[in-house]
């Protein structure tokens, strides 16, 4: 759920960033299922974000996130744009409620699956103990590599040492109520 926040920002106001979207991750709307964000977790990415702790997500602090995940020197157009998008009650900033509300239509499989390969760094379809070591080292967390294999471990379904998209999408929705088409 982490990463949904600039998705739901996307559909509102694209930015110019990378794609990580293939041809193949392409389904007809119509096929996907949409869920119903968690309050509690969306809490916790909202937390990730409010880095000063103030109760609001500035076009600072998602430039800091941005510059780590992309690697990227210069957003501040798209961070900006980013902010304006999500913020719905004007003030430059993004709070509690203009990020549920950005979630408001729900998150949807597609969305996941992009999630997914924004962690699958070297795209061979799965995520990797290397992948989510290098990922969570681009969030600033530090994580050994006996807790990414844990990780791992605990969403493997077919005991091969990592993640695939299906596993993947098991554990994102597994706390998620399926919205209404």
């Amino acid at each position: 759920m982490y990463l949904e926040f600039w998705y739901n920002v996307d559909k509102r106001f694209p930015p110019k960033l990378a794609s990580w979207l293939s041809d193949t991750d392409r389904t007809p709307s119509c096929l996907s299922k949409t869920y119903k964000p968690n309050r509690h977790e969306m809490q916790r990415v909202f937390d990730k974000f409010d880095v000063n702790k103030d109760g609001k997500i500035s076009g600072t602090d998602l430039k800091q996130h941005f510059e780590s995940l992309m690697k990227k020197e210069s957003m501040r157009d798209q961070v900006y744009k980013m902010v304006q998008a999500a913020d719905f009650d004007g003030d430059k900033v993004i709070n509690f409620t203009d990020f549920m509300k950005l979630h408001e239509k729900g998150i949807s499989e597609l969305e996941i699956r992009k999630a997914f390969r924004m962690y699958d760094l070297d795209e061979d379809g799965k995520i990797s103990v290397d992948d989510l070591q290098k990922m969570f080292h681009r969030l600033g967390e530090k994580c050994s590599t006996s807790e990414c294999e844990s990780m791992i471990e605990k969403v493997d379904i077919d005991r091969d040492g990592k993640v695939d998209v299906e596993e993947f999408m098991i554990m994102m929705t597994k706390t998620l109520e399926t919205l209404p088409v």
